[in-house]
């Protein structure tokens, strides 16, 4: 009698996230350059940031305290933890529920509104994490693409897609879920003039 062998392919065992949190507790990453995520189980690492990628950052973040601090608490290029998804992003922007996060980063169910800032990695932001946060379960996901000098709006999200994705130029002026008082125009923030996106505010 004789048994018969199959090939069979090694698999690649995914990091989940509690075990990447030890990783960088310990130091393991420190003096990577660029930006370290995880993503679907896997180290990634990001290009470092250049003037033309940074800049739009902080005009997002002054934007963001100015209209939105008193309801959210503002992340800049801070974890999340999607334990599920075996992934721990770090989004340029994060609007999360107010509160300390001590013990543990947000989770997708205290994420209002996550932003990227597109300028190297516009193939990235649209196809895996733009796949990834719905998957999580992220309400609204913007990705403002810096050389396009556009803004693409991800909404209402049912079961893993988005129902409403729209493309807006520098003069949209953009209201996330509709609020008025949190209006935004993209041409502030990729201005080479220095203009602050909370003078664009409604009254």
């Amino acid at each position: 009698m004789s048994s018969m062998l199959t090939d069979q392919k090694p698999r690649t065992l995914p990091i989940s996230v509690p075990q990447y949190r030890t990783l960088v507790e310990h130091g393991h990453f420190d003096g990577q350059g660029g930006q370290i995520q995880l993503v679907r189980g896997k180290i990634v690492q990001m290009n470092s940031q250049g003037s033309g990628h940074s800049d739009p950052i902080d005009e997002l973040e002054a934007w963001s305290h100015e209209v939105a601090a008193r309801e959210f608490r503002i992340r800049i290029e801070k974890p999340l933890e999607l334990e599920r998804l075996c992934s721990s992003p770090e989004p340029d922007i994060a609007w999360v529920t107010p509160g300390r996060y001590t013990k543990a980063h947000p989770n997708a169910s205290q994420v209002h509104l996550l932003i990227e800032v597109s300028h190297t990695s516009q193939a990235f932001d649209h196809g895996e994490k733009l796949r990834l946060y719905a998957e999580a379960g992220i309400a609204e996901y913007w990705i403002v693409d810096v050389a396009g000098r556009n803004v693409d709006v991800m909404r209402n999200l049912i079961g893993d897609r988005y129902q409403i994705r729209t493309k807006h130029d520098t003069t949209t002026r953009l209201l996330r879920f509709a609020d008025p008082k949190q209006l935004w125009t993209l041409r502030d923030c990729l201005s080479d003039e220095l203009v602050n996106c909370r003078r664009r505010q409604r009254p």
